[in-house]
């Protein structure tokens, strides 16, 4: 008898502990992977300057306070979570950098980074429009067109 009730109790315990392993477990999000760095826009600090970090696709996914000055040189810090959601950005995924706007650098997501990124944004003239095949009807009335400015 005696036996028997360690057996019994034994097969409790075991399926006790199956019941509690099967409990699900909240998800938890990956360590954010964080960016520092100096800021310049057109080779000069540019305090006060926001940070807009987005995927290739131009989905923004941080974004930073604005610039700070040390010793002369503009700098940032941002961190970048995955959205649980989305699971995005993702191990390796291409990040784009920008600066008030202007494409100031690239790299890459990685669960609990900590990189230094230096940026460097130009904001450079707007691009013109681009000029037809030559020797079409469009290239001469654009070549006329042109000369008329």
């Amino acid at each position: 008898m005696k036996h028997r009730n360690k057996i019994i109790g034994t097969i409790a315990a075991v399926m006790l502990l199956a019941c509690l392993l099967t409990i699900p477990v909240m998800a938890q999000a990956p360590t954010p992977c964080a960016f520092s760095g100096e800021v310049t826009l057109d080779d000069d600090p540019c305090p006060g300057s926001i940070i807009t970090v987005k995927l290739a696709d131009g989905t923004a996914v941080a974004t930073t306070p604005p610039t700070v000055t040390v010793n002369g040189d503009s700098e940032y810090g941002v961190v970048v979570p995955q959205n649980i959601g989305t699971s995005k950005p993702a191990q390796g995924d291409t990040l784009k950098f920008y600066v008030d706007g202007y494409l100031a650098g690239t790299s890459t997501w990685a669960t609990g980074g900590i990189k230094t990124l230096d940026l460097d944004a130009e904001t450079g003239e707007e691009p013109g429009p681009t000029p037809p095949v030559e020797g079409t009807f469009a290239s001469w009335l654009y070549e006329t067109f042109v000369e008329c400015l």
